[in-house]
């Protein structure tokens, strides 16, 4: 292993062969200066970044010119490729992934009216800082899904690879064809396969059979093997999509592929913009100002297409794992390449203090968004995801100086190492995490994640050290039948899972009775006087509904938060069996109020109702944005103030009522569900006295209610275990972040909901 500060070997002569003033032709050695991208003072003149046409050679215009003999040299200078290389063997294998180091040896067309005898190499010099922002950014991942509050939005560390990505494509991709007049696709994808396809392969099977058998629950178990060979297959974003399932059920329903939704949408890329760059180059014979127009309006689309699918309050999964909607994280990275490519480095003080600057501005708002952010706050969906690529455009092109703040911090060989590893980490530490539980170690949060963390740098030490870097190198591949590895492996996945899958035990059939014998004393006493009087006290200010003596329910649109959206199609399914059709409106985050103008319910009741005439609604609020206590949201007036107030509990009384008065103005009957206790100890565990205070509220609504923290606790205190499996068998039913559910309770949830919701419809005159 190299310094990685130390600058590569050079190749330091060619041959050309040019008139001399006679005329002979004759061939003669030339003096090459060693050049860098970002280090180009010895070029002259630097050509424009955005039309450095290919220089003239013996090719006519239709022609591809013939590609540069191949060289021997690994990414690492120092290090001679191994022994029994393939000779095809491209020297940008680092250059072009996100998880690898960008310092290539790439071959540069000699000037016009030369005939090129050997292509000039020009050297990508290593930056480790570029490695730094690969370590910054899973960083931000593992604090995410470590579940910190203050690392809320963590998740964007996944938008910083993209746009570190796009750019490390984007300039080996045009450097390729600046040199050769052509690009290989061929060698690129052989490329891009070696490296990603190996790991992944490993961390599938680990998943299929050490997953599949000692950690997976019977609800995981039945999804693993859809899941897995979606992300075999590169297409997980469009495998969650098509199954409803949100980003918001990480951490409550999880699969332990999930993460992979982003390693398809980077390979998808990788698939097709190596074909647009090809075809526009070689159109544009080489003109790299049509390229840069070409990826600015597939930018403005990609952008536009998330504004347009975007709905205030609803479920944003086909938003957030669309490659069309996040295609432009990845464009702005490929667009930064095309300002950069050629551009000789800042030198006066100048420029230099000012990108410095903007990169440290950068950094300061990349963790601003990681504390202040959430995956359901709607900004980032109207053109906050897109924004925040550019800043880490920014970062990049401040960590590519030769000096200041950016690459002085992102230079330091911590951060480094674990950006050399990240891909490794990121493919590794999910279902890590998965298996290293409270329940299992008996550890806090902060111990916890320690000890998961070590685990997966240690296997992600492993596999870096021993599969990524031989595949990469070609020491495992160099026998003319290894073709027939990576077919071999990709079978044995396949087969591991379907033998894993092939009889998953069978959810736990449940028995709700005791359960629910507590919300039909309290919330159905069909024969009680007492309790139809109280039922009556509770109608009374509500909007008057037709009396009937043999109501009909056939449509229940439920409104909620994310504990509603997670647990939806299990009420989708129960609800069904006794022929009601359900509907889901809310999404992860939102509530009655409006938080600076997102995701308020109030705005859009109307139009839900509208659109869907159901003959009940359920309404279900916990979270809304009346937490965290930092966050300003806005009273119906305009006013903004400071949440957990008197003031906001008395605005939140006034909405939700409005919320009945318009929810059933058109008939429909209304219910409004008494929240869960939180646990402390979870990651919304400072929410327990915002969802009791909001309880207070709920009970006093003139509406009948759903109580599910009756069902889904002992004694009326959290409980993550309940005696509802066979004999009195505990099941787990609340999720690791101590407030939404497991399968097993959202279907608790869904039976005790549709009891208590018939018992009531079912009374005389309701």
């Amino acid at each position: 292993m190299t310094d990685p500060d130390r600058e590569p070997e050079t190749d330091s002569s060619i041959v050309t062969t040019a008139p001399d003033g006679e005329g002979d032709g004759a061939t003669r050695p030339a003096t090459v200066t060693t050049a860098t991208l970002f280090d180009q003072d010895d070029w002259a003149p630097v050509p424009d970044p955005l039309d450095a046409d290919p220089p003239a050679s013996d090719a006519g215009p239709d022609d591809d010119p013939a590609p540069a003999g191949p060289t021997l040299f690994d990414q690492d200078a120092a290090h001679p490729a191994p022994a029994g290389a393939a000779a095809d063997a491209s020297p940008a294998d680092e250059l072009e992934d996100p998880t690898l180091q960008p310092q290539a040896d790439l071959a540069h067309t000699a000037p016009a009216g030369a005939t090129v005898a050997a292509a000039p190499k020009v050297h990508l010099r290593y930056e480790p800082a570029l490695d730094g922002l690969r370590g910054l950014a899973v960083l931000g991942v593992l604090f995410f899904h470590g579940q910190f509050a203050w690392a809320r939005g963590g998740f964007l560390g996944v938008s910083t690879f993209f746009t570190l990505s796009g750019f490390l494509i984007t300039t080996l991709l045009v450097t390729e064809h600046q040199g050769n007049g052509t690009i290989s696709l061929r060698n690129f994808w052989t490329r891009r396969f070696r490296r990603l396809m190996p790991a992944s392969i490993v961390a599938l099977a680990g998943i299929s059979i050490l997953f599949g058998f000692f950690v997976a629950d019977a609800a995981q178990l039945n999804e693993l093997r859809g899941d897995v060979i979606a992300a075999l297959a590169y297409v997980a974003n469009w495998h969650f999509i098509a199954a409803d399932q949100s980003y918001a059920d990480l951490f409550t329903a999880p699969s332990p592929v999930q993460h992979f939704w982003s390693l398809a949408i980077e390979e998808q890329f990788y698939v097709v913009f190596p074909l647009l760059v090809f075809g526009v180059l070689r159109v544009a014979r080489g003109a790299r100002r049509v390229l840069f127009a070409v990826l600015v309006a597939l930018t403005a689309a990609s952008v536009a297409w998330m504004l347009h699918l975007y709905e205030p309050g609803l479920d944003t999964a086909r938003v957030y794992y669309s490659t069309f909607t996040r295609a432009a994280e990845l464009l702005i990275g490929a667009l930064l390449a095309l300002v950069l490519l050629g551009r000789e480095p800042l030198r006066r003080a100048g420029p230099v203090l000012a990108v410095g600057a903007a990169g440290v501005l950068g950094f300061g708002i990349t963790i601003w968004c990681w504390l202040n952010l959430d995956q359901s706050d709607g900004v980032l969906y109207q053109g906050g995801l897109a924004l925040y690529a550019c800043v880490t455009a920014v970062l990049i092109w401040s960590a590519l100086q030769v000096a200041g703040p950016i690459p002085e911090i992102f230079s330091k060989s911590g951060i480094v190492a674990l950006g050399k590893i990240s891909y490794g980490v990121y493919l590794y530490h999910w279902p890590i995490f998965l298996w290293l539980t409270p329940e299992r170690t008996g550890l806090a949060l902060w111990p916890l994640f320690v000890l998961r963390v070590a685990v997966t740098i240690g296997v992600s030490l492993v596999s870096y050290h021993y599969l990524e870097q031989p595949v990469r190198q070609r020491v495992l591949l160099v026998k003319p039948r290894s073709w027939l590895v990576a077919p071999a492996a990709v079978t044995a996945v396949a087969m591991a899972v379907i033998l894993v899958t092939l009889n998953p035990p069978a959810v736990p059939d449940l028995d709700f009775t005791e359960a629910t014998e507590a919300i039909e004393a309290i919330e159905a006493p069909s024969t009680s006087p007492e309790a139809l009087a109280e039922q009556a006290q509770d109608l009374e200010d509500a909007v008057p509904v037709a009396a009937t003596t043999a109501p009909t329910v056939n449509k229940v649109l439920l409104v909620g938060d994310s504990v509603m959206g997670q647990a939806y199609p299990f009420f989708r399914d129960r609800f069904a069996e006794r022929g009601i059709v359900t509907g889901y409106a809310g999404g992860p985050g939102t509530g009655p109020l409006n938080p600076q103008g997102e995701g308020d319910w109030l705005s859009q009741i109307d139009r839900w109702v509208s659109d869907f005439d159901p003959d009940v609604v359920v309404i279900e609020a916990c979270c809304d944005y009346t937490y965290p206590p930092d966050e300003l949201y806005e009273l119906p007036d305009g006013t903004e103030v400071l949440p957990n107030t008197d003031l906001a509990y008395q605005t939140w009384e006034q909405v939700s009522r409005e919320m009945i008065r318009r929810a059933g103005a058109g008939g429909a009957r209304v219910f409004w569900v008494i929240s869960p206790p939180v646990s402390t100890n979870g990651y919304y565990g400072p929410m327990e006295d915002h969802v009791a205070r909001l309880n207070e509220i709920y009970r006093g609504l003139p509406v009948p209610k759903i109580d599910w923290a009756t069902p889904s606790s002992l004694d009326g205190e959290y409980a993550d275990d309940l005696p509802i499996g066979p004999d009195g068998a505990l099941v787990r039913v609340r999720a690791d972040d101590g407030l939404h559910y497991t399968p097993e309770g959202d279907l608790l949830l869904a039976d005790a909901t549709l009891r208590t919701m018939l018992q009531l419809e079912a009374r005389p005159g309701f």
